[in-house]
């Protein structure tokens, strides 16, 4: 009798002491954390249509990542770090409060380091802002103004490798958020989140130059002459929870890089929607492409290809198709996973969310104006720099007032 108890005992604490050890390691586990550019991209080749409506897909490389908690990387509520940008730490130590005029803004960009922004309107006199490596930049739902009548840099420039951006607005640039330029190649290891590009006059998001392990997610490119662009060695960029609305081309371009692209909207372009183009590789997964009653644009260019390849798995198309030609059955980009995939139904209603959403949150006026518009022209061959959506005003030349 006595015999029997003491064995009961001892593997009950045997029980014990491994349910312990697990405990502890699963919370250690929980702590881990241009030179010129050519504007030739009218020409497509046209491959076979494919028939609207939900791919069913299969399985595919990337999926989700395992759950994992902030731990300073990531913000918005979206977990660490993922994708290929999974190393970007950014910077360490309590952050910098920044306040004042646009030129205090402009100075902590250019210094570097743990930077939180006050929120409010910042009329930036000029482009090419510049964030340096190990940096982390809180912009606090502010919004930065660039002058509607110079298009010629980039609104804000991430130069430098080990880089956190987000909860910014970015408006009326040249090209709103670049990675890297033809002055600074090799940005590296960048994550993007919650940030909205609005009113480009060229590219809305540029990660190009060389630029690799980006992961843009959670974030707006609205109103832009062309959404994203991915060329001139830009490469082993994760996209995800994002919307590109309202644009002419580029949505993305891939132009011999490789990009994991999914839990996306693509929506409302005036030529074409995402393509692949001179060896540029992309998975396109559980996104959503829409066309709703929105004129101009060819409605069967949603996906499409000119000498590159995609995988397109679990997508829905609204009003639109892709074309089948250079689509092949298994992914052709080997990715990192990403935090919270879903599919692509639940990823659109994710995205459009009035609080949690893609974007910087919560969005303003002219934010909701452009994801509420579906039939406005994109007027012929250029989408109109700021706003080409009825009720969007926007400010100009450092000017505080607002206009037409």
């Amino acid at each position: 009798m006595i015999s029997t108890r003491i064995c009961s005992m001892v593997a009950l604490g045997i029980f014990i002491a491994f349910w312990g050890a697990g405990n502890v390691a699963l919370a250690r586990s929980k702590d881990k954390p241009k030179p010129a550019e050519e504007k030739t991209d009218d020409g497509e080749k046209t491959g076979e249509e494919a028939p609207a409506g939900e791919d069913a897909g299969g399985g595919d490389a990337g999926g989700e990542a395992p759950a994992a908690e902030d731990t300073g990387g990531g913000g918005g509520g979206h977990g660490a770090p993922d994708g290929f940008g999974k190393n970007a730490k950014g910077a360490g130590g309590s952050p910098k409060a920044v306040s004042g005029g646009a030129s205090a803004v402009v100075s902590a960009m250019k210094a570097g380091g743990n930077i939180q922004l006050a929120k409010g309107d910042y009329d930036v006199p000029y482009e090419d802002c510049l964030i340096k490596s190990n940096t982390t930049f809180d912009g606090g739902g502010a919004t930065l103004w660039f002058p509607a009548n110079n298009h010629n840099g980039r609104g804000v420039e991430i130069n430098g490798t080990n880089v956190i951006f987000r909860n910014v607005r970015i408006r009326n640039a040249g090209d709103n958020l670049g990675f890297g330029s033809a002055h600074f190649k090799g940005t590296k290891d960048v994550l993007v989140e919650n940030v909205t590009v609005s009113g480009s006059g060229d590219d809305g998001l540029s990660p190009a130059y060389d630029c690799k392990d980006i992961t843009i997610r959670w974030t707006a490119s609205l109103g832009s002459t062309r959404a994203c662009f991915i060329k001139y060695g830009g490469t082993n960029v994760t996209i995800h929870h994002t919307i590109l609305s309202h644009y002419f081309m580029r949505g993305p371009l891939i132009y011999g890089g490789s990009v994991d692209f999914r839990n996306n909207l693509v929506e409302h372009w005036g030529d074409w929607g995402s393509r692949t183009e001179s060896g540029g590789k992309a998975n396109f997964v559980n996104s959503t492409w829409r066309f709703e009653g929105f004129s101009g644009g060819k409605k069967d260019a949603a996906i499409l290809t000119m000498g590159g390849s995609f995988y397109s798995s679990g997508n829905q198309f609204i009003g639109c198709s892709q074309r089948t030609e250079g689509s092949v059955n298994s992914p052709v980009v080997q990715a990192p996973p990403i935090n919270g995939q879903t599919d692509a139904k639940t990823s659109l209603d994710a995205v459009l969310n009035e609080t949690t959403g893609a974007g910087c949150m919560p969005r303003d006026a002219i934010d909701k104006a452009y994801l509420a518009s579906k039939a406005k022209s994109v007027g012929g061959k250029t989408v109109p720099v700021g706003l080409q959506v009825e009720g969007t005003n926007r400010r100009g030349g450092g000017s505080s007032k607002d206009k037409k």
